[in-house]
């Protein structure tokens, strides 16, 4: 049976790095091969979040997508080599030919505001903590930034989600006290069943490391 799941691919940018007109060429070869199969999301993270440059193209960007031509401004702003100053995100904008009227609207808009902020929001949950950087399904793409390596790291994640749902799980904070309290139920079971003997036995079974005369042997009970 054919998986038509999609792959939700994440891409958080700062236009005033440029190393993303280095990345852009081998990411558009990618979604070009996935096709429909990826769904591309774009989001806005800076490691200056004040910086005005930061700011100003990012919600030119934002602005654009409410007229439904992010990826046209998209472009522009990436191959941009001046300063961001509003005079020229604007000059960008008129260039394709958006509402000039509504596009300043937008720009100024509390809701592009709040979007912004929730895009660094959004990014420091995925511990991203530069810019560019990818997320495949929600997890951290850490690899080779080349097109042969985000391919294979995406057919992983198509094939692999319960074993990204448990990594997910480990790196969760809570997810320690949840395994030592599930811990602390079953030990509690085990010995109401009148398993004692066993339960004591395996509480002081010992594991550790031998090399020569040397040796490291401690309680399964104080490793875990």
């Amino acid at each position: 049976m054919k998986d038509n799941s999609k792959i939700e691919l994440t891409s958080f940018v700062d236009y005033t790095k440029k190393v993303s007109i280095r990345t852009r060429p081998f990411l558009l070869s990618v979604l070009d091969h996935f096709g429909d199969r990826i769904e591309m999301k774009t989001k806005f993270y800076s490691t200056s979040p004040s910086n005005s440059e930061f700011v100003i193209s990012s919600k030119a960007a934002l602005a654009a997508e409410l007229q439904g031509r992010m990826d046209d401004l998209h472009e522009l702003l990436i191959h941009y080599k001046e300063t961001f100053t509003e005079d020229a995100v604007f000059t960008l904008a008129e260039s394709i030919d958006l509402d000039m009227e509504r596009f300043r609207e937008d720009f100024e808009s509390e809701y592009v505001s709040v979007r912004l902020e929730e895009d660094k929001s959004h990014a420091k949950e995925r511990d991203v903590n530069f810019a560019p950087s990818l997320t495949i399904n929600g997890y951290m793409y850490k690899d080779a930034w080349d097109e042969e390596a985000l391919m294979e790291a995406i057919n992983g994640a198509k094939a692999k989600p319960v074993e990204q749902a448990v990594v997910g799980f480990i790196h969760w904070g809570a997810s320690a006290a949840i395994a030592l309290l599930v811990a602390a139920i079953a030990a509690l079971v085990f010995v109401n069943l009148g398993f004692l003997e066993d339960y004591e036995f395996l509480r002081h079974f010992k594991l550790g490391l031998n090399a020569g005369d040397a040796d490291f042997i401690l309680p399964l009970e104080v490793w875990i």
